[in-house]
């Protein structure tokens, strides 16, 4: 009797053993087929334009979109800053994290800076101190800035070099931190990289197109910004400061932005 129900009971362990395998592997080929064909969603994300394709179409409206170029988050540009400022008399250029050394062609051309830039500046002859915009030094401290570099140019006259004035400048105590070269040799990140929440840009003569990360980014740029800047959604048009499109006709580089991200 004992036997019998061993038997009996080994059958039925068998049995069920098997019964367990066929459900797994039922539900294993369920499972399989459910990540293997998900449901497609409705309305899949479309992918946003670049801001050169942007720029492409501003183009095919008749706007002045000229000398278009990439100044993306992750764009390693050749030529700094001071090529973009050749025009308007920029010889040498050293940036920094607190001031920047700007050496122009002129007195003249250094004072024109001076009195027409969006950043907070000051010139010495034809060198000029730009603690940027928003300022990256206190008003408190500038005036040593400004001490050391007229002393240096009492001292040589004609040590107008941006690189020996940034050495002099760190060399009496003075933050200079992360000095990088913007001549034209220059290497540097496009100057979305600069920009909280951008994502993709192009510069052009006329505004320039960056997208952001979000609508919310976009909103705080211009709500922040020194320049003239629209926006339309995640898309900010700059107009530069001073402004490089005149101002009755923003309004139609705007709509022309509307019409080609909002389609």
């Amino acid at each position: 009797m004992v036997e019998t129900r061993t038997v009996a009971t080994a059958r039925r362990a068998r049995r069920s053993a098997a019964r367990r395998r066929a459900l797994a592997a039922g539900l294993g080929g369920l499972t399989t087929v459910a990540v293997a064909a998900p449901l497609a969603p409705a309305h899949a994300a479309s992918t946003p334009p670049t801001a050169r394709a942007v720029v492409a179409a501003l183009a095919r409206q008749g706007l002045d979109v000229r000398h278009a170029r990439d100044e993306g988050p992750r764009t390693v540009v050749r030529g700094g800053t001071c090529v973009t400022l050749a025009r308007l008399g920029c010889e040498q250029m050293v940036s920094t994290l607190d001031a920047s050394v700007i050496g122009f062609r002129t007195t003249a051309q250094a004072a024109a800076y001076v009195g027409g830039a969006d950043d907070t500046a000051a010139r010495v002859g034809r060198v000029v101190l730009s603690y940027g915009s928003p300022a990256r030094v206190v008003p408190s401290r500038r005036p040593a800035y400004e001490r050391a570099l007229r002393a240096l140019l009492r001292e040589t006259p004609t040590a107008t070099d941006a690189v020996r004035i940034t050495v002099q400048l760190a060399a009496e105590g003075l933050l200079m931190r992360h000095a990088r070269d913007e001549g034209p040799d220059g290497v540097r990140l496009g100057a979305a990289a600069e920009i909280p929440g951008a994502v993709d840009m192009v510069a052009t003569d006329g505004p320039a197109v960056i997208r952001f990360a979000s609508p919310r980014a976009a909103a705080d740029y211009v709500g922040g910004a020194d320049d003239e800047a629209a926006r339309v959604g995640s898309w900010v048009l700059s107009f530069g400061a001073p402004e490089r499109v005149a101002r009755a006709q923003q309004p139609v580089y705007v709509a022309a932005l509307r019409r080609v991200v909002l389609r």
